[in-house]
């Protein structure tokens, strides 16, 4: 959005915002000193993202076991892109770590780098140029050129277009072709035609060094052999020639049912020793022979739908509850021709599967390599890859499969299938076993939470231990090796020639450092729970340290600042919080706690680092209801709600009664103790007051674990501590809110003016109408905001509401005059009252000085009016902006300084035109409807205003950019003299803190040493850091 003026200013920009996030949250932010100093000078300004969205995504991998932050992400738009990065950290004194990252398929974080660039593929095929280009010349050869970023989905459907297919799949098809050659890519084809990188027939690599090379077995053969299957530690695969030969058009595929091992297995060696290759004949064998067990019944449902049809389910079902482990045979017969059924028919005789139980199916070619597609859960996948030489196959059979694998303690599919060795090319650098026949063993199970994945991870390692005792020389596929020595074992005569090449094309040890011969793992990076004391027996279960519940827990709102706590708590009971913070209390090293609703905060102020973060909506998973709505006008309505509750549910609910709360915020979408810990307000606080003024009584846990009821006349100084007290007292777990009567309808207006002086004058005149009784006097929500050219345009706050005709009359004036103001009332009333609403309002309006003819109406419904924002937010989410940076700035300012305030920053900071980004509001508010007892803090005089700069950034120097205004903002009201409030405060230290707070801080420090006395609680707020 903005012209940086040169690439050296983004880094620069970089290098500040990064150093800030460091300060904020300690060692677990990424950092840019990694990074040399010629980095600045590369033209890749606009495609580096340090965001902590982009971190976030580039820091785990589909086994959600392993964390590692990456300090940057490059989206390249060019194979120069990658080169470029390569050559700057080759060339640097300092070179940084690099990782390609494709689907991120890896297990155990074999595709992370920390403190290293990510580099994100998939951003290759966002250019013009088609990345998958298929020649259909059969001279020499039909092929595909193929970008390394494309998935094998991808290069199916553009060869299917012209007839032609690949011969060599991977079962799941959801993976870039320069992610598996970079292994090996194997499934039930590869005993015909060997594994991917036995079918490739040249490749563009960018090696370690930053050379764009082209290789083949005839040029550069020793680049092109090294990174076949070479883990990605001599190059990038950026293009890949891939053979294609003419595709057929249907698949016969059947699975049969053994209860015999060695029946199994010999049966699955028959096949695959079948000649067939010219495609014709009954003697041509499957083109695809596969196997795996079948141990209870959680995945028997999960196959049974595919091949067999229901009422075979049962006699399934009483076969393994008789022999607790059935081996299952699936193979695959390709066909365009009419005989298929008699080459099947003569195929299956030899075999000597269960009589009865053979299940068969005819689909199409591409439905059946696509089969395995489905979405990816976010859990723990600690799979297990290993190749078993067939002399061995028994044995294992023996220890694992009716040893270790006891039954019904599986959690995902094992298979199990052979492979011939002579289709595997040996100059490349992936490892088998050295028989001729090897079997695929893979345990490709998953994990529900953090008991299952200790267990299935002793569980590996326990089958790893009973192939070395009993001398089974077994090789890992898709490798996870923790160290140099296990390394050397796993490569074996391949050991000296996998280091010459390292050495030869990646000297400086660059790429895919994650696996790199001198191994170290990135489980390191992942948050120690040693350092949190034993917690109660009654949590277990409920406590996860797992990456993504970690991850997910680590940033706000904001996605400026990035915290990753040691564990999640997801509580079913208010019990739950108190044993976790009565463990903290009671510990001689107390670790902080963090409750996390929505996580509004723009800076980190509800993040933890290395403690406990409080997954709040999880007590609404339990059956009880938490919000409970009270209909009885004696001595007042309230409603009941649960902490957690958002406040759109706590409307829903108690318009079902014909009720609603009196005070609001404009978002709804978030927590009532989370807006309750702030403040609470919008344009209806000038009437009621903010949130925190309209509640009767609270439950809270304190930062001692004790469970408090607080009001008015009971634990009054906890009560009135906790509102506005931003989590430093306690958790705030039920809250009674006022009610009163619901409307029906909302009278919807926006009013335009050119005059500050005329627009506040108006403002303040409507608040100070009296109308309690919402039948007479003023405007029920009284709100304004700036209006310019850009955030006519770049923000839906404005779209939402006017039409196109009325937009354009207002760009008219914005194109004339820089600054605008545009006053937001509303009117609440009944249908009933709809005949009178119209007089109410024109009597209004007639005592108001908006420019003439630029009052624009429009009548909604009450609800549709306070869920106003959630359009908005929908219609964010779909630009990709929502999840971005949100650098806000919120300030109370004194009315008397509204004035200077306007000049010295709408109309000379913001200079009045595109630097908004945003909406930014405007809007007073009285003082005596804020009770004085609570922590909240405003401004002396008796009208104040909210000043809100909600602006967002789409790239770092955005970033930089609004932070900077932000600061200028805050400097020109320190420079003259104006008493300004900070709310939902961002301050870094405890200095400034006793500023904000003034003379309240006493109270409040107080507070905190009765209620939190070892400052457990909202550590993110910095308000005890010196």
């Amino acid at each position: 959005m903005f012209n940086t003026g040169s690439n050296s200013t983004f880094f620069i920009i970089v290098f500040i915002i990064l150093s800030h996030l460091i300060c904020t949250i300690g060692q677990a932010k990424p950092r840019t000193t990694l990074l040399p100093p010629k980095l600045l000078e590369l033209n890749l300004a606009t495609k580096i993202r340090v965001d902590p969205q982009a971190i976030n995504q580039a820091s785990t991998d589909f086994g959600n076991i392993n964390l590692a932050l990456p300090i940057a992400v490059l989206y390249p738009t060019s194979v120069n892109d990658i080169a470029l990065l390569m050559q700057a950290s080759y060339s640097s004194s300092t070179p940084f770590k690099i990782a390609a990252r494709g689907r991120s398929h890896s297990t155990h974080g074999q595709a992370l780098v920390l403190n290293g660039i990510a580099i994100q593929m998939s951003s290759l095929n966002n250019g013009y140029v088609s990345r998958i280009n298929v020649s259909t010349n059969p001279v020499p050869y039909y092929y595909a050129d193929v970008g390394g970023e494309q998935l094998w989905v991808d290069v199916l459907h553009a060869t299917y277009q012209h007839g032609l297919t690949p011969v060599s799949w991977t079962d799941y098809l959801y993976l870039t072709v320069g992610g598996t050659l970079s292994n090996a890519g194997i499934s039930g084809q590869a005993f015909h035609h060997g594994p991917q990188i036995s079918n490739v027939y040249e490749l563009d690599v960018v090696t370690g060094k930053g050379e764009i090379v082209t290789c083949s077995q005839q040029v550069n053969q020793e680049l092109f052999y090294a990174v076949l299957g070479g883990l990605g530690q001599f190059g990038i695969i950026t293009r890949a020639r891939i053979p294609l030969v003419q595709a057929p058009e249907r698949a016969r595929w059947l699975r049969l049912l053994y209860i015999d091992f060695s029946h199994f297995t010999r049966d699955q060696e028959y096949l695959i020793s079948l000649k067939g290759e010219d495609g014709n004949g009954p003697t041509n064998g499957f083109n695809y022979v596969e196997g795996f067990l079948l141990t209870n019944e959680s995945e028997l449902n999960n196959w049974t739908s595919s091949t067999s049809s229901g009422k075979n389910h049962q006699r399934i079902s009483s076969l393994l509850a008789q022999h607790g482990m059935i081996y299952c045979l699936e193979l695959c017969k390709y066909y365009s021709h009419s005989s298929v059924d008699q080459d099947v028919d003569s195929l299956l005789k030899g075999l000597s599967f269960l009589p009865g139980y053979v299940f068969a199916n005819d689909v199409s070619y591409t439905d059946f390599l696509e089969r395995v597609h489905q979405n990816e859960l976010k859990i723990p996948h600690p799979w297990l890859n290993l190749f078993i030489p067939k002399s061995r196959v028994l044995d294992f059979d023996r220890g694992v499969f009716k040893g270790i694998l006891e039954r019904n303690a599986t959690s995902g599919r094992i298979l199990i299938y052979p492979m011939n060795k002579h289709k595997w090319d040996e100059r490349t650098s992936a490892v088998i076993p050295e028989e001729e026949i090897i079997y695929t063993v893979g345990v490709l199970q998953s994990a529900t939470d953090e008991v299952d994945l200790k267990y299935l991870e002793d569980r590996n390692s326990k089958i790893l231990n009973f192939c070395d005792e009993a001398g089974i020389q077994c090789k890992q596929y898709l490798s996870y090796i923790e160290n140099n020595v296990g390394w050397k074992k796993h490569f074996g005569k391949k050991w000296n020639k996998f280091i010459e090449r390292k050495m030869k094309f990646d000297p400086k040890k660059i790429l895919s450092p994650a696996i790199r011969p001198s191994i170290s793992t990135t489980r390191e990076v992942i948050p120690n729970t040693t350092s949190l004391p034993p917690l109660p027996p009654e949590l277990s279960g409920k406590i996860r340290v797992d990456p993504n519940s970690t991850n997910l827990a680590s940033t706000d709102f904001g996605n400026i600042t990035r915290a990753i706590p040691a564990a999640v708590l997801y509580p079913t009971s208010v019990n739950d919080i108190a044993l976790l913070i009565q463990a903290s209390y009671s510990s001689s090293t107390p670790f902080k706690i963090a409750a996390r609703g929505r996580s509004h905060s723009t800076h980190g102020q509800a993040l933890v680092l290395d403690g406990v973060v409080i997954q709040m909506s999880s007590l609404n998973s339990g059956g009880a209801s938490r919000i409970n709505v009270s209909t009885n006008p004696d001595p007042f309505y309230f409603a009941d709600v649960g902490g957690e509750q958002l406040w759109i549910d706590v409307l829903q609910a108690t318009l079902q009664h014909g009720l609603t709360p009196v005070s609001w915020t404009d978002y709804l979408d978030l927590t009532v103790g989370g807006t309750l810990s702030n403040a609470g307000i919008s344009g209806q606080a000038f009437r009621h007051g903010p949130q925190i003024s309209n509640v009767y009584e609270l439950d809270v846990v304190t930062g001692t674990g004790k469970i408090l009821t607080c009001s008015q006349q009971v634990n009054s100084e906890l009560y009135y501590g906790v509102l506005g007290g931003l989590g430093q007292f306690g958790i705030i777990t039920r809250a009674r809110i006022a009610l009163g009567q619901a409307p029906e309808r909302a009278r919807w207006l926006r009013l335009i003016y050119s005059d500050l002086l005329k627009f506040t004058k108006d403002q303040e005149f409507l608040i100070s109408l009296k109308g309690e009784d919402m039948s007479r006097g003023s405007f029920d929500y009284v709100e304004g905001t700036l209006v310019n050219d850009a955030n006519l345009t770049t923000f839906n706050f404005w779209a939402s509401f006017f039409s196109k005709w009325q937009l354009g009359r207002i760009s008219v004036l914005t194109a004339q005059n820089a600054t605008f103001y545009c006053l937001e009332v509303v009117k609440y009333y009944k249908t009933s009252e709809a005949s009178t609403v119209d007089q109410g309002v024109d009597s209004l309006l007639k005592q108001l000085s908006f420019l003439p003819g630029y009052v624009f109406p429009k009548d909604v419904t009450y609800t549709d009016f306070l869920y106003r924002v959630h359009q908005e937010e929908e219609e964010l989410r779909a630009q990709g902006l929502w999840e971005i940076p949100h650098p806000w700035l919120n300030l109370f300012l004194p009315k008397s300084s509204i004035v200077e305030f306007d000049s010295g920053v709408f109309k000379s900071i913001l200079k009045g035109n595109y630097e908004t980004m945003g909406l930014i509001l405007i809007y007073p508010m009285i003082k005596h409807k804020w009770d004085e007892r609570t922590s909240a803090v405003v401004p002396e005089e008796e009208i104040f205003y909210a000043v809100g700069f909600l602006r967002f950034a789409t790239n770092q120097a955005d970033l930089k950019y609004l932070e900077d205004q932000n600061r200028e903002i805050l400097n020109f009201c320190n420079g003259a003299g104006i008493k300004y409030k900070l709310y939902l405060s961002y301050i870094e230290n405890n200095a400034e803190w006793k500023k904000h707070l003034g003379e309240k801080w006493d109270s409040f420090y107080q507070r905190k040493m009765k209620f939190d006395p070892k400052e457990i609680l909202s550590p993110g707020q910095n308000i005890f850091t010196p």
